[in-house]
C-alpha cells in the first residue's frame, strides 16, 4: 500500500505508493493521517528542517535575482556624487557595459552582472556600496552584517 513514509513538513507526510507515485498525507485526511503519523502504515522518517542559509548564501541568491534599470542605477550614482567619474570611465570599460551605460533607458541591469562590480571599482565603489543602493528588485535581505 505505502512505503517510504517521511515527514516533509512538521504536519505533512510524503508516502510512496506501491505503483511509485507519491501522496502527501495531512491531518485533514483524518484516519489516514492517524494511521500514517502513528506508524501503522510503516516507519515514518522524522522531519528534519532544512539548514538555515548563511548570510553569504542569502546574499549570493539575492545577487543572482536582483535587477534594476540603467536609469535607476545612474540616478543612484548621481546621488552618490559619482556620475562625472562614471561618465568618464564608461569609455574605458568592456564594450558590452559601455553599450548598456549609453543606452540608459530600457536596459535592465542584473546585480550579478560581473562588469557591474568592475565598473563600480573604477569609480571608487565597493560591491557592498552597490548592494546598498536602494534600486534593486527584490530588496536586499537584512543579515547579520547589518545590511
Amino acid at each position: 500500500m505505502y512505503k517510504s513514509l517521511r515527514y516533509i513538513e512538521p504536519e505533512i507526510i510524503s508516502a510512496e505508493r506501491d505503483d511509485g507515485t507519491f501522496v502527501a498525507i495531512e491531518p485533514a485526511h483524518g484516519d489516514l493521517w492517524v494511521m500514517a503519523s502513528s506508524g501503522a502504515l510503516g516507519n515514518v522518517t522524522e522531519y528534519v528542517p532544512p539548514p538555515v542559509p548563511t548570510y553569504d548564501e542569502r546574499m549570493a541568491a539575492w545577487r543572482a535575482a536582483a535587477w534594476c534599470d540603467m536609469l535607476a542605477l545612474q540616478d543612484a550614482i548621481i546621488d552618490l556624487g559619482k556620475f562625472d567619474d562614471a561618465e568618464a570611465e564608461a569609455a574605458n570599460v568592456d564594450a558590452r557595459w559601455r553599450i548598456r551605460w549609453e543606452a540608459r533607458g530600457g536596459v535592465v541591469v542584473r546585480r550579478s552582472t560581473p562588469e557591474l562590480d568592475g565598473f563600480a571599482a573604477l569609480i571608487g565603489l565597493t560591491p557592498e556600496d552597490v548592494d546598498a543602493m536602494p534600486i534593486w528588485t527584490p530588496e536586499k535581505p537584512i543579515g547579520e552584517k547589518g545590511i
